[in-house]
Parts: structure tokens; sequence; C-alpha cells
């Protein structure tokens, strides 16, 4: 049974001061972050302008795609230097840094709203240990997004991701 949405006054309250991103969030996810000495790098969940960053970058096993977003897949990829692969779930390869920003923004949004009367948001959180979860139209279709940190001014995001399939990593 769908719940009526909120007010507007309670919306505002909810998402007033915004979604806050990291400094460091945009180099974690289009360039994959640091390699950690020997192991994998510590990010990435685009290859729009990674490749441009990483001649050496390849996947080295594409896991799942997205049945509704053929652009939304979760891969094993090398990034140059790193001896061991890191899985992924990637936002589509067109999206821009900008465009990914405003996905990130509204499913934050989205859970800020929604997840204090819906008990599906929590238990998506939960399930996969995010701080939180929502749901953001990217390709014509509403899709898990999620995150690590709050995403407030004192706990900015530092990394968020999409589902694959309705599944987080």
């Amino acid at each position: 049974m769908a719940k009526n949405p909120p007010s507007a006054a309670t919306i505002a309250l909810r998402i007033g001061a915004g979604c806050h991103f990291g400094a460091g969030m945009m180099a974690h996810m289009m360039h994959g972050g640091q390699v950690a000495g020997n192991g994998p790098h510590s990010g990435l969940h685009s290859l729009n302008l990674a490749a441009g960053m990483y001649p050496g970058l390849h996947e080295v096993a594409r896991i799942d795609t997205d049945a509704r977003v053929p652009g939304i897949y979760c891969a094993d990829v090398a990034l140059t230097g790193a001896k061991a692969a890191k899985r992924s779930s990637f936002f589509p390869a067109i999206m821009t840094w900008v465009q990914i920003q405003a996905a990130i923004t509204a499913a934050w949004e989205d859970s800020h709203v929604y997840a204090p009367q819906s008990e599906v948001y929590g238990q998506i959180a939960a399930k996969y240990g995010l701080s939180w979860a929502g749901l953001a139209t990217i390709g014509g279709h509403r899709i898990w997004v999620g995150g690590t940190r709050a995403g407030t001014m004192a706990n900015p995001l530092d990394t968020a991701f999409p589902a694959v399939n309705n599944k987080f990593l």
C-alpha cells in the first residue's frame, strides 16, 4: 500500500541542509582513488573519466549488467599499478560527473524524504551495510543508489554507487 508523501514542510526539514560531497569524492569515484600498496584501487564507480586517467585500466571481468539500464553494471577492475582487481558497480559511462552528482543528490533526497516512513529503505540500507539508499532516475528508470556516509556537512559523502538489478555489492 502506497503511503502519502510527507508535507512540504516535512520535506524541507528532512533535506533542507542539502547533500554534501566530500572534497575527494570525484577523484575516488571517477578516477579510482589511490592504489593501496600492492592492493586494489580504493574506488571507481564510473569509467567515463577514469579510462583517460589510467591508460592501463582494464576490465578484468564483468559480473552483472542491470536488466533495465545496460550502462549500469558490476565488474572486477584493475588499474595500472594495482596487483589486485576490485569489484565495483558503475554508473553509465555516458554520465558526466555533474550528472552523477545529480543522480546521487536525487537518491539522497529520496532516501531522506521517504526512509523515515518506509521500512523498505531501511531494510535495503541495513542488508548492504549502507548509511542510506534512495531512488534516482537513471536511463529513464528508477535505480537504487546508496552511500556509506551520511552526506551531511559534518559527515560528507565520500562514495555512492548504483545497485545492479536492485542489489548492491
